[in-house]
């Protein structure tokens, strides 16, 4: 029996066991094939009894071949200098003869579903393949607008911009072509706040409304020093901006960065350019625009804004959020069914 190295204990983290394997049919039998998915882990051993008899390996990933038909245990001790963690799975191999290859054991299709934004749009959904006896998947997300994306891989992950109802399917095949399925539904919502990161402008009237150059006069120069003010509807500012000197219309795009501010999703806002000439008047007003981000669309990470006389334009960065979490809550609409 192979046997662990021992190691003095030293600053580790803690070890995680955690494993898939696949069961393919050979000329003699079958071959238990393991997929190691521990995590912090230095060295492992792996124990497979049952009809065939007692293997062992301190292989990361082992296979093992069996010649029988029955019951299975499949076990993996996996440890570092300071922890240790098991897991164990249980199945049965039914061959077409004991020793003369055939078929394999029906798949199983299983999973379960984890979020980065909680219960709230968007988020990027990760699928963790739990399956037993199988050898490919095929996955099958339907959005709330009935729109779909696939994937063949193990632990696929897709995007969820849109708010509603979501169905994630997983069909699960063995080599034999037998298919099992599971699927479950979530909803997510819309986030409650988007945080403005970055604003590039590209686009701004270099003249005043009377055609007159900007910052012209005492304070000298043709060119506007410009700076702009993120204003709710109560005009309260919540933010001013840094001031880049002597603009031309060459010089754009300018772009401020680590704006870092909050705004609630679905209000009225304004963004207001001005030219700083010493103390701000009505005329030093470059552009008042609009900003309701009740029009941005959920998970887009820019958004341009331009006039309709396309005289004004500039695109901020977004980062979405809500204000509480909200765990992700799954409906288990397994339907495990097997068929060829």
């Amino acid at each position: 029996m192979a046997v662990l190295p021992f190691l003095a204990t030293s600053c580790k983290k803690k070890v995680v066991a955690d494993f898939g394997y696949y069961i393919y049919t050979t000329e003699n039998g079958a071959k238990i094939v393991t997929e190691n998915r521990s995590s912090n882990a230095d060295y492992y051993l792996w124990n497979l009894m049952g009809a065939s008899g007692f293997f062992d390996s301190n292989e990361k990933e082992p296979s093992f071949s069996i010649s029988k038909s029955g019951d299975y245990t499949l076990q993996l001790y996996a440890e570092n200098s300071k922890y240790n963690d098991y897991k164990e799975v249980r199945f049965s191999v039914t061959l077409n003869g004991d020793g003369g290859g055939g078929s394999y054991a029906n798949p199983v299709a299983s999973f379960n579903l984890t979020s980065n934004n909680g219960s709230y749009a968007p988020a990027t959904i990760t699928c963790v393949n739990t399956s037993t006896n199988a050898v490919s998947y095929h996955w099958t997300l339907t959005r709330p607008d009935y729109t779909t994306s696939t994937s063949s891989s193990t632990n696929p992950s897709f995007t969820c911009n849109q708010t509603g109802n979501y169905t994630i399917k997983l069909t699960a095949y063995n080599a034999n072509n037998v298919s099992a399925t599971s699927t479950k539904t979530f909803t997510l919502s819309a986030p409650t706040s988007v945080t403005i990161t970055y604003l590039s402008l590209y686009k701004i009237p270099m003249l005043d409304s009377d055609n007159s150059s900007w910052d012209t006069g005492t304070f000298g120069g043709a060119d506007p020093d410009i700076f702009f003010k993120i204003v709710n509807s109560s005009n309260s500012v919540l933010y001013t901006s840094a001031t880049k000197e002597n603009v031309t219309s060459a010089d754009l795009p300018v772009s401020w960065y680590s704006i870092n501010t909050t705004l609630n999703f679905g209000t009225d806002y304004y963004i207001k350019f001005y030219d700083e000439d010493g103390s701000l008047d009505p005329n030093d007003l470059m552009a008042n625009c609009i900003f309701n981000n009740s029009y941005l669309t959920p998970g887009n990470s820019s958004y341009t804004w331009e006039s309709t006389d396309g005289t004004i334009k500039f695109t901020v960065g977004l980062s979405w959020s809500s204000s509480k979490g909200g765990e992700l809550e799954v409906t288990d609409e397994n339907s495990v069914t097997a068929e060829k």
